[in-house]
């Protein structure tokens, strides 16, 4: 947290948590964690704010719940498969942004939040949306 402080505005640079983060000289991490090297922060939120400024994190909350908001009501006015294809889509991006809380995006899984993402933010309504999916 006081890095963050520190680098409030901008932050220090995507991927630079490991350069910024020194630890070492705290003796109750030597004595838990021992010298082993921390190369990211175990939570996407504290991550986004140190890398690149608390008002990027800002910014990244505000996209996601305004996607999550229009995909709530869109999925109220919709039945039938598009209204359950909508709040499936809702839970898998919520039950992401819960566990990013405990971990940080990783390449097996950024990409699907992504997609779930983009595909909650369509517009189409009804049969359009399950129609689009069909392959």
């Amino acid at each position: 947290m006081p890095l963050i402080d520190e680098h409030f505005w901008l932050g220090t640079g995507p991927n630079t948590f490991r350069e910024v983060f020194k630890p070492l000289n705290i003796p109750d991490y030597n004595k838990y964690i021992g010298k082993s090297i921390i190369y990211d922060a175990n939570n996407e939120y504290l991550q986004v704010a140190l890398t690149m400024g608390v008002p990027a994190l800002l910014i990244y909350f505000i996209f996601q719940w305004m996607i999550i908001y229009r995909g709530i009501k869109q999925a109220q006015e919709m039945n039938g498969e598009a209204q359950i294809l909508k709040y499936c889509l809702l839970a898998a991006v919520i039950g992401y942004m819960v566990q990013a809380l405990f971990n940080i995006s990783v390449v097996s899984v950024g990409p699907y939040f992504w997609i779930f993402l983009g595909l909650l933010a369509n517009r189409t309504k009804g049969d359009e949306v399950t129609g689009a999916l069909k392959i």
